[in-house]
């Protein structure tokens, strides 16, 4: 499957990029909507890592689901 071309493979990943930015960035704030933004965070994510598995299979939904974690790893050394 070449994935490169597709746009559908361009959406998600950036995406749950963004959206797994958010959800480190989400999590320095306070206040009282931080829960509600966090579980909106979090459905899209996973809509997103459900989506990825209908349109391109298994492997590459593993793939975005390891590397979100990855993502966020990284992103909270930075924050």
């Amino acid at each position: 499957m070449f994935l490169f071309g597709n746009t559908w493979w361009w959406v998600i990943t950036i995406l749950i990029f963004l959206d797994v930015f958010l959800i480190m960035l989400n999590g320095r704030s306070r206040g009282r909507w931080k829960n509600n933004i966090d579980a909106i965070l979090a459905l899209i994510w996973l809509s997103c890592l459900i989506i990825s598995y209908f349109l391109f299979g298994w492997k590459i939904s593993l793939t975005y689901l390891v590397g979100s974690f990855i993502i966020g790893a990284i992103l909270s050394a930075i924050f």
